[in-house]
């Protein structure tokens, strides 16, 4: 399929450039990042590298041409094909590239209505991943409209990844009061609900607000509808003021994901929740049974019984959290069950019941023992899964990857100027992830060659305790063949989680026995999920694992963690005793 070489954007104020020369000539085969032609921008040259592989048909700009950012200069096709028509004159290939009326971005909420308007860019969703494409797109001078038919901030910000850490922190407050024996009466005190979820509302309120103002601050236009990828360069919006569509040269698709429910599970909002509900509590339920054992079932766990609820997990896997090291499982798992979660691993649920304001849950045990339980509350958390509303994968001729849509390396999809991020193309459900992927996405529209590598995204769970790991865990790095090194140290070993009353967790460094490359850190204990960050920044500047323990940390901090279990990687750990 043919691809556009665009003159790129190589400043937020650089609006021409002239082409000083030509590296290949029309018919030469050319690859993906190779440099085909040099630009002057304000008496600076730099060399442009091509955006995809394939023959150089067509130059439609020639030397000493000087024309604005964004100009199509070029045309690449694969080996056969022909040149589209909308490059040809007359039926000849032409030098004239197709013109595009660029018209300045309003602040108002609303782009002027119309159909056939033009955009350099359009992001259907406006979750992490939607919401940060914007506002790099438009940082990068680019015309710019997000389409969202919810709140901005999608799932995580208001159902997700903010409202769960607001109940996080708050019942960790009341749990490590109530457990503080230098507190008199402490042990009695109670959660106000009806306050906590106040606060999340308004926490949720003013970030989705926040994102508003930036957009407003960057001039780009917001509908809130649903959009339809109705053809490349082409999206439709549903309002309730009726369908308009909007044309663009570059789309990006970012609709995120929902709960995924088992086929003989109704929600009814109820007795039956996913977080959709379960993050707007009205009452404290007695007891609760949670469906699924992964990152979203074990922190609505902690926050349920924090609060006082009798909690059940019945997880089919063989364990919790089945992503993570098992170390870092098994202590999770024990933090749980001393908070008094029951957890049932191995077991299928089969049935749910509702009546009189109860729920039953039948369940088949490990040992394919059929139980019956009880609950005020069931809460679904069995994953996540792909919205593809507005797509019609077999009419566009969308590739997909089972439910998921197809992308290449640059996450660019089979259709021209149509790309994929975050939950919609698979891989970890991460909000993180899905901004990594957005700034890769709007640096290759911009005539990069960037991607996402999925070893160097963080993984992060709160529980009754925190876990922030990234890179492969010890079994996962023995299955690929690795000649292994792992060195450990516990939080009981440091001054900080002394100090904090909080000694329950450890670091643990899995490296190339030969290199020193760190395969992979895994921690478990208080700021894990703020710890790990480090081991991402010496993993993404390809650092080895005495990097990752010279540098120098302020003392007493939980950051000496990491530090001491680099440094045990050679038996040098100071506090902690000599390995026998």
């Amino acid at each position: 399929m043919a691809v556009e070489v665009v003159l790129p954007m190589l400043g937020i104020t650089v609006e021409n450039g002239r082409i000083v020369e030509w590296l290949k000539k029309e018919g030469d085969r050319v690859e993906k990042g190779e440099i085909i032609f040099v630009v002057e921008v304000e008496k600076a040259t730099t060399e442009v590298e091509s955006p995809a592989g394939g023959i150089l048909a067509l130059i439609l700009v020639g030397e000493g041409v000087e024309v604005p950012v964004l100009t199509p200069v070029a045309v690449i096709t694969q080996p056969g094909e022909d040149v589209p028509e909308q490059y040809q004159i007359d039926g000849v290939t032409g030098a004239s590239p197709p013109e595009y009326e660029h018209q300045e971005a309003s602040a108002s909420n609303g782009p002027n209505k119309g159909k056939g308007e033009m955009y350099d860019l359009i992001v259907i969703g406006g979750g992490p991943g939607g919401y940060t494409a914007a506002i790099r797109g438009a940082q990068n001078g680019l015309k710019v409209l997000c389409v969202e038919k919810d709140a901005l901030g999608g799932t995580c910000l208001n159902r997700g990844c903010i409202p769960t850490k607001c109940y996080i922190y708050d019942t960790y407050t009341l749990a490590k009061a109530r457990k503080a024996d230098y507190l008199k009466g402490a042990e009695k005190l109670v959660p106000d609900l009806d306050k906590m979820v106040q606060r999340k509302r308004g926490v949720v309120s003013g970030l989705v607000g926040g994102i508003g103002h930036i957009f407003k601050s960057h001039k780009i236009d917001h509908i809130s509808g649903r959009g339809e990828l109705v053809a490349p360069g082409r999206v439709a919006v549903d309002t309730d003021k009726g369908r308009t569509e909007y044309e663009a040269r570059n789309i990006i698709l970012a609709m995120g994901s929902k709960p995924a429910i088992p086929p003989f599970i109704q929600v009814d909002g109820d007795l039956v929740q996913t977080t959709d509900q379960a993050l707007d509590p009205k009452k404290i339920p007695r007891n609760m049974v949670i469906v699924g054992g992964g990152v979203i079932g074990v922190e609505l766990a902690t926050i349920y019984s924090r609060l006082g609820a009798e909690v059940l997990i019945v997880e089919l896997l063989p364990d919790i959290m089945m992503t993570e090291d098992e170390e870092l499982r098994r202590i999770m798992r024990q933090l749980l069950e001393k908070g008094g979660v029951k957890v049932e691993v191995q077991a299928k649920v089969e049935e749910l019941k509702t009546g009189k304001g109860r729920v039953t849950v039948r369940y088949k045990d490990h040992g394919g023992q059929v139980k019956e339980t009880g609950a005020d509350l069931v809460l679904v958390a069995t994953g996540r899964a792909p919205v593809a509303d507005g797509l019609d994968p077999a009419k566009l001729g969308l590739e997909m990857n089972g439910p998921f849509v197809k992308v290449n390396h640059d996450l660019s999809t089979n259709l021209p100027g149509v790309w994929a991020i975050g939950d919609l193309v698979g891989g970890m459900m991460l909000a993180h992830k899905a901004s990594a992927e957005a700034e890769a996405v709007i640096d290759n529209i911009m005539g990069g060659c960037e991607s996402v590598d999925s070893r160097l995204v963080p993984r992060c769970v709160w529980g009754p305790t925190e876990i922030g790991s990234v890179g492969l865990s010890e079994a996962e790095a023995e299955k690929a063949g690795y000649p292994i090194k792992t060195s450990r140290f516990n939080y009981v070993n440091s001054g900080a989680a002394q100090a904090m009353g909080e000694t329950e967790g450890l670091v643990k460094v899995v490296g190339h026995r030969e290199t020193g490359e760190i395969l992979g850190v895994h921690i478990v204990g208080p700021h894990a999920t703020d710890l790990v960050a480090e081991a991402v920044l010496v993993m993404k500047m390809e650092g080895a694992v005495e990097d990752l323990a010279h540098a120098i940390r302020p003392h007493p901090t939980f950051s000496e963690i990491i530090m001491e279990g680099a440094m045990g990687w050679n038996d040098l750990a100071v506090h902690a005793p000599r390995k026998k």
